[in-house]
């Protein structure tokens, strides 16, 4: 073993019982204790799950929405809507046990199209085995630093690309994607619009085509569905959203106070003061 080499497995083997004395090191948290080689191994470590992916053996290690696991170069991750419940599921729900295949039914009820095709292509042993996690970024497998420092220049780059091309108008309105959403209101034909942000775009609502409420209603569905995907928590699908926003504005409409019509007040007219009245003006 290289010098270098050495002096890293001592340094883990010396870390390990202090610091994390119950998990491997992909388990480990930052402890205010660490030190700084403590802290730049844990650095190490974030970029290694960020870019490294599961191979699937039995499933029982990888859980469907927390882990990267799809056999993708990025992202490796289910982008599918999470049904609640469901948020440390494991793999190993969608394998039939007696066959090791794909539960097919199963796997079309929970994942779009395209992410439901890719999953039932991944090959599964007959055998009994564990999930083992590797690195996609070598075509051995293994971790390696110049394949590092690829893998955050490509990181990089898409992270850029989405700052650049990704607006509230392209998230909230635009988007291909949401055409299953805005299909079931009365801005079906939005893609005619000629809005260039999303703040026309809200002048042109308010202008010609009324029922704000039911826009502001959805928009906001909308916005939440992404963070919920983004943040890999439960969501409704996005053909649920509209009808979704539309029992969330009848509930709201349902509490408000009724309006009662304002009476109107009798105009006063001046009349001449009472003969017994006597005004005096003094400084």
């Amino acid at each position: 073993m290289a010098p270098i080499a050495r002096s890293r497995l001592f340094i883990l083997q010396d870390l390990q019982t202090p610091v994390f004395p119950n998990c491997t090191i992909m388990e480990a948290i930052e402890s205010s204790r660490g030190s700084y080689a403590w802290k730049s191994i844990l650095h190490g470590r974030d970029v290694i799950k960020r870019g490294a992916c599961w191979r699937i053996g039995n499933g029982k290690k990888v859980q469907i929405w927390q882990h990267t696991w799809l056999p993708l170069k990025h992202p490796t991750r289910v982008q599918s809507p999470m049904l609640e419940g469901w948020e440390e599921t494991t793999v190993d729900v969608l394998i039939n046990e007696d066959s090791q295949t794909w539960n097919e039914h199963l796997i079309a009820g929970l994942f779009v199209p395209e992410e439901a095709e890719l999953i039932k292509k991944i090959p599964l042993s007959r055998h009994p085995t564990e999930d083992k996690l590797f690195w996609p970024w070598t075509q051995s497998g293994k971790y390696s630093c110049k394949s590092r420092f690829r893998f955050l220049k490509m990181e990089e780059e898409e992270g850029g690309n989405e700052n650049e091309e990704e607006t509230t108008l392209h998230a909230l309105w635009s988007c291909r994607e949401l055409n299953s959403v805005w299909s079931q209101t009365k801005w079906s034909s939005r893609q005619t619009s000629s809005v260039t942000n999303f703040k026309e775009l809200l002048s042109w609502i308010l202008n010609n085509h009324g029922n704000q409420e039911l826009f502001a209603m959805v928009t906001w569905g909308v916005w939440h569905q992404r963070n919920q995907v983004q943040n890999h928590r439960p969501c409704y699908t996005l053909d649920q959203l509209t009808s979704q926003a539309k029992e969330k504005l009848a509930e709201f409409v349902a509490v408000l106070p009724p309006i009662t019509p304002a009476t109107p007040k009798p105009k006063e007219k001046w009349k001449p003061p009472d003969a017994s009245l006597v005004k005096i003006n003094f400084d």
